[in-house]
């Protein structure tokens, strides 16, 4: 396997659900959305999009935006997720 498909598999397949991100991950979260009517995310190095889809889970629809430079890992987001914006460059 090379390093392009297990970096593909290993986002694909992990972080992708609030409960998988580590407990002061989630505490950061709660506590931003719960105390914030604010729902804009941008997210720096985005890889698959899988905390868009966590937090989707979680918090319902947000203004997702992510940047990723791998042009694999950026496409799979936004085919995955065709509602948030990304961006490879």
């Amino acid at each position: 396997m090379n390093k392009k498909s297990s970096f593909m598999e290993y986002f694909s397949n992990n972080r992708n659900s609030f409960e998988k991100f580590y407990p002061s991950e989630r505490y950061v979260f709660e506590k931003i959305f719960n105390n914030n009517n604010n729902s804009k995310v941008l997210d720096i190095g985005c890889a698959c999009g899988g905390l868009y889809n966590a937090l989707k889970q979680r918090y319902g629809n947000i203004d997702y935006t992510g940047i990723e430079i791998n042009e694999i890992a950026a496409n799979y987001a936004s085919t995955t997720f065709p509602e948030i914006k990304v961006i490879n460059s």
